[in-house]
Protein backbone atom coordinates (compact mmCIF):
# COMPACT_ATOMS: atom_id res chain seq x y z
CA UNK A 1 0.00 0.00 0.00
CA UNK A 2 1.38 3.20 -0.67
CA UNK A 3 2.17 5.07 2.42
CA UNK A 4 -0.87 8.38 3.48
CA UNK A 5 0.18 11.89 3.91
CA UNK A 6 0.91 11.61 7.61
CA UNK A 7 -1.24 14.97 8.90
CA UNK A 8 -4.42 12.43 8.51
CA UNK A 9 -3.23 9.98 11.69
CA UNK A 10 -1.07 12.64 13.28
CA UNK A 11 -3.08 13.04 16.82
CA UNK A 12 -1.84 15.51 19.73
CA UNK A 13 -1.69 18.65 18.22
CA UNK A 14 -3.83 21.70 19.71
CA UNK A 15 -3.23 24.34 16.51
CA UNK A 16 -4.89 24.12 13.46
CA UNK A 17 -5.31 26.37 10.35
CA UNK A 18 -7.31 25.16 7.32
CA UNK A 19 -7.51 27.46 3.75
CA UNK A 20 -9.39 26.46 0.54
CA UNK A 21 -8.25 27.80 -2.12
CA UNK A 22 -9.89 28.99 -5.99
CA UNK A 23 -7.60 29.00 -8.96
CA UNK A 24 -7.08 32.37 -10.26
CA UNK A 25 -6.29 30.61 -13.85
CA UNK A 26 -7.56 27.21 -14.13
CA UNK A 27 -4.27 26.61 -16.28
CA UNK A 28 -2.42 27.67 -13.52
CA UNK A 29 -3.23 24.79 -11.55
CA UNK A 30 -0.09 22.33 -12.26
CA UNK A 31 2.18 24.86 -11.35
CA UNK A 32 0.18 25.82 -7.87
CA UNK A 33 0.00 22.35 -6.88
CA UNK A 34 3.37 21.59 -7.38
CA UNK A 35 4.68 24.74 -5.35
CA UNK A 36 2.12 23.43 -2.56
CA UNK A 37 2.75 19.89 -2.86
CA UNK A 38 7.15 20.75 -2.49
CA UNK A 39 5.51 22.59 0.92
CA UNK A 40 4.10 20.02 1.93
CA UNK A 41 6.89 17.37 1.83
CA UNK A 42 9.05 19.59 3.26
CA UNK A 43 7.00 19.80 6.55
CA UNK A 44 6.33 16.92 6.62
CA UNK A 45 10.18 15.44 6.70
CA UNK A 46 11.15 18.03 9.09
CA UNK A 47 8.53 17.64 11.15
CA UNK A 48 7.37 20.90 12.68
CA UNK A 49 4.26 20.82 11.14
CA UNK A 50 1.93 18.57 9.57
CA UNK A 51 0.33 19.69 6.26
CA UNK A 52 -2.52 17.65 4.81
CA UNK A 53 -3.09 18.48 1.19
CA UNK A 54 -6.67 17.55 -0.57
CA UNK A 55 -7.62 18.33 -4.40
CA UNK A 56 -10.90 18.98 -6.29
CA UNK A 57 -11.53 15.69 -7.66
CA UNK A 58 -12.73 16.19 -10.74
CA UNK A 59 -9.61 18.75 -10.63
CA UNK A 60 -7.47 15.89 -9.91
CA UNK A 61 -8.55 13.60 -12.63
CA UNK A 62 -8.49 16.39 -15.28
CA UNK A 63 -4.84 16.81 -14.53
CA UNK A 64 -3.66 13.15 -14.41
CA UNK A 65 -6.25 11.24 -15.98
CA UNK A 66 -6.65 8.96 -12.71
CA UNK A 67 -10.15 8.06 -11.80
CA UNK A 68 -10.43 8.51 -8.73
CA UNK A 69 -14.19 7.41 -8.01
CA UNK A 70 -15.49 10.55 -6.30
CA UNK A 71 -17.21 13.53 -7.23
CA UNK A 72 -17.17 17.00 -6.08
CA UNK A 73 -19.60 18.28 -4.00
CA UNK A 74 -21.47 20.03 -6.54
CA UNK A 75 -25.11 20.58 -4.81
CA UNK A 76 -26.62 21.12 -1.59
CA UNK A 77 -28.09 18.54 0.40
CA UNK A 78 -31.87 19.56 1.44
CA UNK A 79 -34.08 18.50 3.98
CA UNK A 80 -37.22 19.04 5.62
CA UNK A 81 -38.16 22.43 7.55
CA UNK A 82 -35.99 24.28 4.75
CA UNK A 83 -32.66 22.75 6.06
CA UNK A 84 -29.70 22.72 3.11
CA UNK A 85 -26.22 21.77 3.79
CA UNK A 86 -23.92 24.41 1.08
CA UNK A 87 -22.26 23.22 -1.79
CA UNK A 88 -19.22 25.35 -1.66
CA UNK A 89 -16.33 23.06 -3.23
CA UNK A 90 -12.86 24.53 -3.87
CA UNK A 91 -10.15 23.49 -5.61
CA UNK A 92 -7.33 23.05 -3.31
CA UNK A 93 -7.37 22.48 0.66
CA UNK A 94 -4.70 23.08 3.29
CA UNK A 95 -4.71 21.81 6.84
CA UNK A 96 -1.99 22.62 9.00
CA UNK A 97 -1.62 20.98 12.32
CA UNK A 98 0.70 22.12 14.53
CA UNK A 99 1.47 22.14 18.61
CA UNK A 100 1.49 26.24 18.76
CA UNK A 101 -0.66 28.81 16.94
CA UNK A 102 2.12 30.82 15.77
CA UNK A 103 3.69 27.62 13.82
CA UNK A 104 0.32 27.00 12.32
CA UNK A 105 0.04 30.35 11.43
CA UNK A 106 3.74 31.37 9.87
CA UNK A 107 3.34 28.04 8.00
CA UNK A 108 -0.11 29.03 6.60
CA UNK A 109 0.83 32.60 5.45
CA UNK A 110 4.17 30.46 3.70
CA UNK A 111 2.03 28.51 1.62
CA UNK A 112 -0.39 31.60 0.29
CA UNK A 113 2.90 33.62 -0.30
CA UNK A 114 3.84 30.58 -2.71
CA UNK A 115 0.90 30.31 -4.64
CA UNK A 116 0.11 34.21 -4.41
CA UNK A 117 -1.68 35.48 -7.73
CA UNK A 118 -2.54 31.75 -8.37
CA UNK A 119 -4.85 30.54 -6.05
CA UNK A 120 -6.86 33.35 -4.22
CA UNK A 121 -8.31 32.05 -0.49
CA UNK A 122 -11.74 31.09 -0.03
CA UNK A 123 -12.41 30.58 3.42
CA UNK A 124 -9.73 30.14 5.99
CA UNK A 125 -10.54 28.72 9.41
CA UNK A 126 -8.39 28.85 12.83
CA UNK A 127 -8.75 25.23 14.86
CA UNK A 128 -7.97 24.49 18.22
CA UNK A 129 -8.61 21.93 20.90
CA UNK A 130 -11.35 22.41 23.76
CA UNK A 131 -11.10 20.85 27.07
CA UNK A 132 -8.61 17.97 25.30
CA UNK A 133 -11.42 16.16 22.82
CA UNK A 134 -14.57 17.90 23.16
CA UNK A 135 -16.58 19.74 20.73
CA UNK A 136 -17.49 23.45 22.23
CA UNK A 137 -20.92 21.78 23.11
CA UNK A 138 -19.38 19.93 25.82
CA UNK A 139 -19.65 16.45 24.31
CA UNK A 140 -16.73 14.08 23.94
CA UNK A 141 -16.23 14.64 19.97
CA UNK A 142 -15.10 11.48 17.40
CA UNK A 143 -16.40 8.32 19.72
CA UNK A 144 -17.66 7.06 16.65
CA UNK A 145 -14.02 6.43 14.84
CA UNK A 146 -12.37 2.80 14.62
CA UNK A 147 -9.74 1.65 16.60
CA UNK A 148 -6.27 2.77 16.09
CA UNK A 149 -5.60 -0.38 14.30
CA UNK A 150 -8.40 -0.44 12.64
CA UNK A 151 -8.20 3.56 11.34
CA UNK A 152 -6.40 3.08 8.35
CA UNK A 153 -8.45 0.46 6.45
CA UNK A 154 -11.53 3.35 7.02
CA UNK A 155 -9.24 5.87 6.12
CA UNK A 156 -6.95 5.15 2.71
CA UNK A 157 -8.03 3.56 -0.44
CA UNK A 158 -6.62 0.38 -0.87
CA UNK A 159 -7.18 -0.29 -4.90
CA UNK A 160 -6.49 0.05 -7.59
CA UNK A 161 -2.43 -0.27 -6.58
CA UNK A 162 -2.36 3.48 -8.22
CA UNK A 163 -4.23 5.48 -5.83
CA UNK A 164 -3.77 3.15 -2.80
CA UNK A 165 -2.64 5.35 0.74
CA UNK A 166 -4.90 7.89 -0.47
CA UNK A 167 -7.98 8.97 1.04
CA UNK A 168 -11.40 11.09 0.46
CA UNK A 169 -12.14 13.95 2.71
CA UNK A 170 -15.06 15.74 3.14
CA UNK A 171 -14.58 19.41 5.27
CA UNK A 172 -17.44 21.09 6.10
CA UNK A 173 -18.01 23.89 8.89
CA UNK A 174 -21.05 24.25 11.73
CA UNK A 175 -21.78 27.00 13.01
CA UNK A 176 -22.78 26.49 16.19
CA UNK A 177 -25.57 28.43 18.69
CA UNK A 178 -24.21 27.46 22.03
CA UNK A 179 -26.64 29.69 23.78
CA UNK A 180 -29.77 28.28 22.58
CA UNK A 181 -27.84 24.60 23.11
CA UNK A 182 -26.67 25.99 26.20
CA UNK A 183 -30.23 27.01 27.56
CA UNK A 184 -31.13 22.93 27.13
CA UNK A 185 -31.01 20.82 30.73
CA UNK A 186 -28.48 17.84 30.37
CA UNK A 187 -31.21 15.45 29.80
CA UNK A 188 -32.40 16.92 26.97
CA UNK A 189 -29.34 17.98 25.90
CA UNK A 190 -28.20 14.16 26.03
CA UNK A 191 -31.04 13.59 23.84
CA UNK A 192 -30.01 15.66 21.35
CA UNK A 193 -26.91 13.48 20.83
CA UNK A 194 -27.92 9.88 21.94
CA UNK A 195 -25.73 9.57 24.50
CA UNK A 196 -24.58 10.99 27.83
CA UNK A 197 -22.20 14.30 28.10
CA UNK A 198 -19.61 13.25 30.73
CA UNK A 199 -18.58 9.79 29.60
CA UNK A 200 -20.11 9.80 25.41
CA UNK A 201 -22.07 6.61 26.58
CA UNK A 202 -24.67 5.48 23.84
CA UNK A 203 -28.80 5.31 24.86
CA UNK A 204 -30.06 1.92 24.92
CA UNK A 205 -32.16 1.20 21.09
CA UNK A 206 -35.02 1.34 22.88
CA UNK A 207 -33.93 4.92 24.20
CA UNK A 208 -32.56 6.21 21.49
CA UNK A 209 -34.38 9.00 19.52
CA UNK A 210 -34.87 8.31 15.59
CA UNK A 211 -33.43 12.02 15.43
CA UNK A 212 -30.56 11.92 18.23
CA UNK A 213 -27.23 12.68 16.40
CA UNK A 214 -25.61 8.97 16.66
CA UNK A 215 -28.90 7.18 15.07
CA UNK A 216 -28.69 9.54 12.25
CA UNK A 217 -24.60 9.73 11.70
CA UNK A 218 -23.88 5.67 13.04
CA UNK A 219 -25.06 4.11 9.46
CA UNK A 220 -25.24 0.53 8.80
CA UNK A 221 -26.16 -1.49 5.48
CA UNK A 222 -28.25 -4.58 6.64
CA UNK A 223 -25.94 -5.62 10.00
CA UNK A 224 -22.52 -4.18 8.07
CA UNK A 225 -21.23 -1.06 9.90
CA UNK A 226 -19.88 2.08 7.81
CA UNK A 227 -17.37 3.74 9.71
CA UNK A 228 -15.54 6.40 8.78
CA UNK A 229 -12.78 8.58 10.23
CA UNK A 230 -13.26 11.66 11.64
CA UNK A 231 -10.58 14.83 12.60
CA UNK A 232 -12.98 17.37 13.70
CA UNK A 233 -12.02 20.37 15.74
CA UNK A 234 -13.23 23.49 17.05
CA UNK A 235 -12.46 26.54 15.42
CA UNK A 236 -13.36 30.60 16.03
CA UNK A 237 -13.67 32.91 18.75
CA UNK A 238 -16.20 33.81 21.30
CA UNK A 239 -18.59 35.48 18.92
CA UNK A 240 -18.04 33.33 16.43
CA UNK A 241 -17.70 29.74 16.65
CA UNK A 242 -18.39 25.88 15.86
CA UNK A 243 -17.46 22.52 14.37
CA UNK A 244 -14.80 22.36 11.76
CA UNK A 245 -15.74 18.64 10.66
CA UNK A 246 -13.43 16.70 8.42
CA UNK A 247 -13.62 13.08 7.67
CA UNK A 248 -11.46 10.88 5.83
CA UNK A 249 -13.43 7.70 3.88
CA UNK A 250 -11.79 5.55 1.21
CA UNK A 251 -15.47 5.26 -0.14
CA UNK A 252 -17.39 8.79 -0.39
CA UNK A 253 -20.66 6.88 -0.51
CA UNK A 254 -20.51 6.10 2.85
CA UNK A 255 -20.14 10.00 3.80
CA UNK A 256 -22.78 11.08 1.23
CA UNK A 257 -25.40 8.46 3.17
CA UNK A 258 -24.49 10.39 6.31
CA UNK A 259 -25.03 13.89 5.17
CA UNK A 260 -28.65 12.49 3.83
CA UNK A 261 -29.34 11.21 7.08
CA UNK A 262 -28.29 13.90 8.75
CA UNK A 263 -30.15 16.25 6.14
CA UNK A 264 -33.21 13.91 6.27
CA UNK A 265 -33.12 14.03 2.95
CA UNK A 266 -34.63 10.12 2.18
CA UNK A 267 -36.52 10.12 5.31
CA UNK A 268 -37.43 13.38 6.86
CA UNK A 269 -36.11 13.16 10.05
CA UNK A 270 -33.87 15.77 10.43
CA UNK A 271 -30.67 15.74 13.19
CA UNK A 272 -31.82 17.11 16.56
CA UNK A 273 -28.07 19.10 16.24
CA UNK A 274 -28.93 20.60 13.23
CA UNK A 275 -31.66 22.77 15.04
CA UNK A 276 -28.54 24.06 16.93
CA UNK A 277 -25.78 23.96 14.59
CA UNK A 278 -25.93 25.52 10.88
CA UNK A 279 -23.38 23.91 8.12
CA UNK A 280 -21.72 27.31 6.31
CA UNK A 281 -19.71 25.53 4.08
CA UNK A 282 -19.23 21.51 2.16
CA UNK A 283 -16.59 20.49 0.06
CA UNK A 284 -15.01 17.32 -1.31
CA UNK A 285 -11.11 16.86 -1.78
CA UNK A 286 -9.00 13.89 -2.87
CA UNK A 287 -6.30 13.32 -0.46
CA UNK A 288 -3.02 11.85 -2.94
CA UNK A 289 -0.42 9.52 -1.23
CA UNK A 290 3.08 10.66 -0.24
CA UNK A 291 4.08 8.69 -3.45
CA UNK A 292 1.58 11.10 -5.73
CA UNK A 293 2.34 13.99 -3.63
CA UNK A 294 6.17 13.68 -4.89
CA UNK A 295 4.88 13.05 -8.46
CA UNK A 296 2.67 16.44 -8.20
CA UNK A 297 5.88 18.15 -6.53
CA UNK A 298 8.25 16.84 -9.41
CA UNK A 299 5.49 17.86 -12.01
CA UNK A 300 4.71 14.79 -13.09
Amino acid sequence: MGLPQSGIFALGTSAHSVVELELIDPDAAPSCLAAIARFALELNTTNGVNLVVGIRPSLFMRLTDIPVMAEDFSSPIEGPEAFSMPATQADIWLWFAAGSQDRAFDCTRKALSLVSGIAKTVRATTGWTYQGNRDLTGFIDGTENPPAAEASAVALIGEPARLAGSSIALVQRWRHDLDSFSSLGTAEQERVFGRTKPDSVEFDEDRMPADAHVARTSLKVGSESLPIYRRSMPYGDAADHGLLFIAFTHDQGRIALMLASMAGETDGVRDALTHFSTPESGAYYFVPSFELLEEIAAGS
